[in-house]
């Protein structure tokens, strides 16, 4: 994650430093799955067979509370058709529609559609909040919240969390 101390706010998510999607089978149990994505370090995977499925903790998590076994085939939880973003994407955009939609992972893919890998809110956040360009960053987040604000909370309730 050091890595990601050091990009930049106006960089976008192919300068970013990427790491290749985990991927796994359809096939996989649930248990592989999770056993695989602890020993990587990372929250998410992508089935390797079409269409385009994303694994995530959040989707395991919910597998477990619904009693799934560890047994049962990740594809029976993968999330179909996963938000994506063009690796042409600022993290500041990226960051904006992860908050909108209430995601916590994107899958980047290159101009000929292959995900390039999957940034996660912590990854995006990371650069967000490290960056130079704090006053950007701050009227980019406002601007988010407000418009997440829009959809749910008062601009008041916004302000009081200031």
């Amino acid at each position: 994650m050091a890595e990601w101390l050091t990009a930049g706010f106006g960089e976008t998510l192919e300068n970013l430093p990427l790491d290749p999607p985990t991927v796994v089978s359809q096939a996989d149990t649930l248990a592989e799955v999770a056993l695989l994505l602890a020993e990587r370090h990372v929250s998410s995977a992508l089935l390797k067979e079409s269409p385009l499925r994303i694994v995530t903790e959040r989707d395991l998590a919910r597998a477990w509370a619904s009693r799934c076994s560890a047994d049962d085939e990740v594809a029976t939880i993968a999330t179909s058709h996963p938000y994506w973003v063009p690796a042409s994407m600022t993290p500041a955009v990226a960051g904006a529609m992860m908050i909108s939609l209430g995601i916590r992972h994107l899958v980047v893919l290159d101009v000929a559609d292959f995900p390039l890998g999957i940034i996660s809110m912590a990854q995006l956040f990371t650069v967000l909040v490290q960056d130079e360009e704090s006053m950007a960053l701050h009227a980019n987040v406002a601007a988010v919240l407000i418009r997440v604000g829009q959809h749910g909370a008062s601009e008041e309730t916004l302000r009081k969390s200031d």
